[in-house]
């Protein structure tokens, strides 16, 4: 973004349905007041907890809970 941005921290319960489980967990997120390309902030906290893959062509997002 090439410098300071302002932006908005909320305390959340996430929760991601794979399958027929949905998986909840506490995290904290950030959204930019404006849209932008990369508007959700805290990411990590879906990398950190799950394997993720990518199928860009098709608009697909494969999801699976770490081991």
């Amino acid at each position: 973004m090439g410098g300071p941005v302002e932006y908005f921290l909320f305390d959340m319960e996430i929760a991601l349905r794979i399958d027929d489980e949905t998986l909840r967990f506490p995290g904290q997120i950030g959204f930019f007041p404006v849209r932008s390309p990369r508007n959700i902030l805290g990411r990590i906290l879906i990398f950190t907890r799950f394997e993720l893959g990518f199928r860009e062509h098709a608009q697909h997002v494969h999801i699976r809970p770490e081991d």
